[in-house]
């Protein structure tokens, strides 16, 4: 169902011909990831043992940032081959090919999941206990199924007998505290502000002023670092421990968030006479009104273009005065959100699945 729901978000993303339908679309998808990030880490963490569970479960945020990575190359690709020239990719419909090539990894997860064996855990709980001694020998082998299978029998003897729990038993003393690390971890995770650095990180890095394709290139920097760091995390997490990575990136996603803060607070805005030409669109010379005032905030510069250019101008234009006037120290900006990616690799990213 899920990576039907993928499917279905993609092809309707590329074929949307109002904001309506490009909102449910995007919804669609918001489904099928949330779903995703509960159901994966939970089935390997059922099929895969003690001694290598931390391994396996890092691999479900492995496959995130390689997916991440995926989708700043494709991006990078099809905003490069979006020239004059080309009349199969423009600026009105490049963003479709971006968002509707998702399709493909969406119809190859759902084929491959007819593949995937169920659940041994599950399996016991429907009282199917051969067919769950059957998919762990598979797994695992003779030896160790033999283990996890006495495992499995007892605890899914112990799930069958008890009466329904209740959410209060979660606020026991001896659940409360594990309850309250658990949401916690959950939150950290989010409130960091992950998913703005991944979503708009071209946006973020052409706001610096580098240049769109130079935006482009540092997103797929950002995901490869991310697909590094995740696989040093796998190395490490069954070898060093949860809380020491949650410790150290902790501690380095505060300092890389610190760090971009001051490149950020550090930036000028000014429009040259050269800048303001450079500006493609109608009424830019508008902005010769605040010609080479320099702002040492953003949202003075934007409230000083929006009076200049009327609010409805500069909406639509945003991003490419904010590119022009922006001076910043790019590099600091660079590191700091890399360091940023690093850290939450080896640290909040899988250990919170864990």
């Amino acid at each position: 169902i899920v990576a039907f729901l993928y499917a279905l978000s993609a092809l309707l993303s590329a074929v949307a011909n109002s904001y309506e339908l490009l909102y449910i679309a995007r919804m669609i998808g918001g489904l099928a990831f949330g779903a995703a990030l509960v159901l994966a880490p939970m089935y390997i963490a059922e099929i895969s043992t003690s001694k290598n569970r931390g391994k396996l479960v890092a691999i479900q945020q492995l496959n995130i940032v390689l997916g991440f990575f995926a989708a700043f190359l494709s991006n990078y690709l099809f905003n490069k081959y979006n020239t004059p020239d080309s009349s199969f990719l423009t600026d009105e419909n490049v963003w479709r090919y971006m968002l509707g090539v998702e399709l493909i990894p969406a119809l190859l997860y759902f084929f491959f999941l007819f593949f995937v064996p169920k659940s041994p855990r599950w399996l016991y709980v429907k009282n199917k206990p051969e067919e769950a001694k059957q998919v762990l020998i598979q797994i695992h082998g003779k030896i160790t199924a033999d283990e996890e299978i006495a495992a499995i029998e007892k605890n899914s003897s112990h799930e069958l007998t008890k009466s329904k729990v209740s959410f209060k038993e979660l606020l026991k003393p001896g659940l409360k505290f594990l309850f309250l690390v658990g949401l916690v971890i959950g939150i950290l995770q989010q409130i960091t502000g992950i998913n703005a650095v991944y979503f708009y990180a071209t946006s973020i890095f052409k706001q610096t002023g580098i240049g769109t394709d130079a935006a482009f290139s540092s997103g797929i920097l950002l995901s490869s670092v991310s697909v590094i760091f995740t696989i040093i995390s796998m190395y490490l997490i069954d070898k060093t421990g949860r809380r020491s990575l949650l410790l150290v990136g902790t501690f380095g996603i505060a300092f890389s968030l610190i760090l971009c803060a001051y490149g950020f607070q550090k930036a000028t805005y000014q429009l040259t006479t050269e800048k303001i030409n450079s500006l493609n669109f109608d009424d830019s010379s508008k902005l010769l009104a605040i010609e080479n005032t320099v702002f040492t905030n953003d949202l003075d510069f934007k409230n000083a273009a929006k009076t200049a250019l009327g609010l409805a101008v500069y909406q639509k234009n945003d991003g490419a005065i904010l590119e022009a006037a922006t001076n910043i120290n790019a590099t600091l900006v660079l590191i700091g959100i890399l360091g940023f990616i690093a850290c939450f690799a080896f640290s909040l990213g899988p250990v919170m699945w864990v």
